[in-house]
C-alpha cells in the first residue's frame, strides 16, 4: 500500500504544471474577459489554491505514506477523504463538464478520468483498511 500511496504522490505533483498549462489551452484570459473584476480575482486564486492543495497532497503521501498506508484511524479517514476528493472529480468531469469539449479533447478526457480514478481506487482501498 506504501508504494501505491507514493505513486499516487508523485502523480498529484504531476497534475501541478497541468494548471499552468490549461489557462493557455482553455483561453482563460479570453473567457474571463467579460466578468466583473473580482470574479476574475476569485477565479485566480481558486486555480492557485487548486495547485497548492495538489502540492499539499503529494507532499502528504510522498512524505506520510507509510502513516496513510498503515490503517490508523487518522489515515483511513485521510484516505476516505482523499478517495472522495477524487471521485467527486471524476463525477465532475462526467456529469458537469461541457460533454462537446471532452469529446474534442477525447485522449485528455481519458487520460484524465483514468488518473483521477485511479486515486479514488487507491485511497478507497487505504481507507478501507489497504490491501492484504
Amino acid at each position: 500500500m506504501t508504494t501505491l500511496i507514493q505513486l499516487a504522490g508523485g502523480l498529484q505533483l504531476a497534475l501541478i504544471p497541468v494548471n499552468f498549462i490549461a489557462p493557455y489551452k482553455l483561453r482563460y484570459a479570453a473567457s474571463l474577459a467579460g466578468a466583473t473584476p473580482i470574479v476574475r480575482n476569485i477565479f485566480y486564486v481558486h486555480a492557485g489554491y487548486i495547485v497548492f492543495v495538489l502540492a499539499g497532497l503529494g507532499a502528504l503521501c510522498l512524505g506520510a505514506a507509510e502513516f496513510l498506508g498503515s490503517g490508523a484511524p487518522l489515515a483511513r479517514w485521510t484516505c476516505g477523504y482523499l478517495a472522495a476528493f477524487w471521485a467527486i472529480r471524476v463525477l465532475v468531469q462526467l456529469f458537469y463538464y461541457d460533454r462537446e469539449e471532452r469529446r474534442r479533447n477525447r485522449a485528455l478526457d481519458v487520460a484524465f478520468l483514468s488518473l483521477f480514478a485511479s486515486l479514488a481506487l487507491v485511497f478507497a482501498a487505504a481507507a478501507a483498511g489497504g490491501m492484504p
